[in-house]
This record gives C-alpha cells, structure tokens and sequence, in this order.
C-alpha cells in the first residue's frame, strides 16, 4: 500500500512539473543553439542586408534583429551616409524554429484542462480518503463535481474517524 502511495505520488509530480522541466529543456537548446550559432558566424562567410533606419527591430540590441520576420544574427553593423544600417551576419532559421515550438508549448501549457484537474485533485487530498468511505460519493469525485469546502455532513455511511496524532 505504501509502495502503490509512493508510486502515484512519484507520476502525479513528473505530471506536474513535465511543462516547466520542458521549457528548461527548451531554454537550454536555445542557448546551445545561440552558441552554435556564434561560432558559425566567425566561421563562415556572412550575409549582409541593408535595413531602413525605420525598419530596424532588434531583439537584442547589438546581436539579434527580426528582418521580414526572421532572426538574423548579427556579427557587424554600421549605418550608411542615408540613415540606414548595413548589417552582416547569419539568418537563423532553427532558433526561429525554437520559437515557434516554444510558443506552442507555452499555448499548451496554458490550456490544458488534464492539468487542472489534477490540481484540484491535488488540492483536495481529504476528499480522495472520504469518496473511498461514502457511497454515492464516488461518481460525483469522477464527475468533477466536487468544490472546495463541500459540505458532506449529510451523506449517509458511517465514517469512522482517524485516531488523533500523539
């Protein structure tokens, strides 16, 4: 019995923190993927785009900039005699993709249902002992239906109370 405790505790917390340990990982690969990409730009030959003064969005001041909607790293910049910047560096499609995953999981991880019933499982562990002790109790619990501070004095079976802590 305890074994079984110890085991459903153990799935319910991966359950739990298997977004943020997702956007961990995902931050990682992204900072590795930057770094990579750093080396990548000493080591080959750079593109280099002129951007308008009015278009310019960096990301990052100095590193990063989003033109027509990509990443592009950026190795070197100056601005020209007209006001508009002359930039070299690397277009990143992968950290682009990173993005986007990672604004996939974030939409997920908001909106995922499965994990608000866990937490309101989890924060109700009083009534998981008492649905084992009432009948009729049971059904409503898989419904859903149960609220915080629910009255059950009015249920009938006959509850048999827990032995106080010495």
């Amino acid at each position: 019995m305890q074994l079984r405790r110890k085991i459903i505790a153990f799935v319910l917390l991966l359950l739990i923190s298997a977004p943020t340990l997702m956007s961990i990982f995902m931050e990682a690969a992204q900072r590795i993927h930057q770094h990579q990409m750093r080396e990548k730009i000493e080591q080959s030959m750079l593109s280099e785009i002129v951007v308008p003064a009015a278009q310019l969005h960096w990301v990052k001041p100095g590193k990063e900039i989003r033109f027509e909607g990509q990443l592009f790293d950026v190795h070197q910049y100056t601005t020209t005699d007209n006001g508009d910047y002359l930039i070299a560096g690397l277009f990143d499609w992968e950290e682009d993709q990173l993005e986007k995953d990672m604004a996939s999981l974030e939409k997920n991880k908001q909106g995922t249902a499965a994990q608000g019933k866990l937490l309101q499982w989890m924060s109700l562990p009083a009534l998981i002992t008492e649905a084992c002790q009432l009948p009729g109790l049971i059904p409503a619990v898989l419904q859903h239906n149960i609220q915080p501070g629910l009255d059950l004095s009015h249920r009938s079976g006959d509850i048999i109370p827990h032995p106080p802590r010495v």
